[in-house]
């Protein structure tokens, strides 16, 4: 994800990723086989959040992309508290608390899609990333497991000076965020 603040306060979101081979299947059972995403319902959704002049092209689960803004700064990407913007400089914080209120105040949408990761920071339990993996490979089977623990989460943060910092988090340790 890639987050640039412009210099009206407005801030440009894109999005791109996927799920792989195992997650696309959930995904799929879970929304009655449909491998189309509904772009004009993903659109609504991000819409009724706050977004605004928001692109979704989907070809199929595997290649998503959405570029939108939140001219505000109100939707649930501030109002959850992992979005912050300070003297023009966005300020990124992933701790357990932010990341359950982002899963609290997403769109539905969102929030079925997160279920599917059975991820303990969003009910509220502790868990270690190995342990983790290992309940969602008993759960959903190793090929599922191995795509979580080989996943990351790249967000590119671009200040409105031009200066950019990365961070990438793998998706375990998101989704347990210990």
């Amino acid at each position: 994800m890639n987050l640039k603040l412009l210099e009206t306060g407005s801030v440009e979101i894109n999005f791109a990723g996927g799920a792989g081979a195992a997650f696309s299947k959930m995904i799929l059972s879970s929304s009655g086989g449909d491998e189309n995403f509904n772009i004009d319902e993903i659109t609504l959704d991000l819409a009724k959040s706050g977004f605004e002049n928001i692109n979704v092209e989907a070809n199929g689960i595997k290649n998503v992309k959405i570029k939108m803004f939140d001219k505000n700064q109100n939707t649930f990407l501030f109002s959850s508290g992992l979005l912050e913007i300070k003297d023009k400089h966005f300020i990124l914080n992933l701790n357990r608390k932010n990341i359950k209120a982002f899963y609290d105040t997403c769109d539905e949408q969102l929030q079925m899609l997160l279920d599917l990761f059975l991820a303990p920071v969003f009910n509220d339990e502790e868990m270690s990333e190995d342990e983790y993996i290992e309940m969602l490979g008993t759960f959903y089977g190793e090929p599922a497991a191995a795509e979580v623990k080989d996943s990351f989460i790249n967000i590119t943060l671009q200040h409105s000076d031009g200066e950019n910092i990365a961070v990438s988090i793998t998706m375990a340790e998101f989704l347990c965020t210990n």
